[in-house]
């Protein structure tokens, strides 16, 4: 099994080698590469949206600053997430991808929708805000015995493991892992519901 990782976000345009100013505005997205996601950052002057295939989502960024700089990017993260559920997941991946859709509810990169069940079994909808666009997540909580490998798997997404603590409360993977998933989507509610 793939084992999905982010690459660090570059300090300099990918084409052109120029460093990048703090907060310049530039473009990025991620290219898979192997068993690792490349992110790929462009400058305005060498950013051109038709040389990238339709299916590959960009978004425009900056440089940030100090102890910002260590933080998860977060569009990386929903990025990565709206590529993955259009694959075929083993077990262990749909649990990390729902993890990670917690997350992104809970900062507000994706609206609980609601949740669908179906033959494959059930799924969280989740909507772009100020968007038509959704996508369907497995639901597939872990439990407490997978739980740490899925933390580690989480945090090896990040060249900067740091980066991650505290982008879920602990208690809200425990009550998952207790729960046995019965409580998914109560607790993609709860993630929306906190305040950052």
């Amino acid at each position: 099994m793939a084992n999905w990782k982010i690459s660090r976000r570059a300090t300099h345009c990918d084409a052109c080698r120029k460093e990048f100013e703090p907060t310049e505005e530039h473009y990025s997205w991620l290219e898979l590469g192997g068993e690792e996601w490349r992110r790929v950052d462009r400058c305005a002057a060498c950013f051109k949206p038709g040389d990238l295939r339709a299916d590959i989502p960009f978004w425009r960024t900056q440089r940030p600053q100090g102890k910002r700089e260590r933080q998860v990017d977060l569009e990386s993260l929903r990025a990565l997430l709206s590529h993955v559920v259009t694959l075929e997941l083993d077990k262990r991946q749909r649990m990390l991808a729902f993890l990670i859709a917690l997350i992104l509810i809970r900062k507000r990169r994706f609206v609980l929708l609601g949740t669908e069940r179906s033959e494959r079994g059930d799924f969280l909808r989740l909507g772009y805000p100020k968007s038509e666009r959704s996508l369907r997540v497995a639901v597939e909580p872990p439990t407490q015995v997978e739980m740490p490998e899925l933390r580690q798997a989480l945090q090896d997404l990040f060249e900067d493991p740091d980066s991650v603590e505290g982008l879920l409360p602990a208690g809200v993977l425990d009550a998952l892992a207790e729960s046995g998933g019965g409580a998914a989507e109560e607790s993609a509610e709860e993630s929306a519901s906190r305040e950052d």
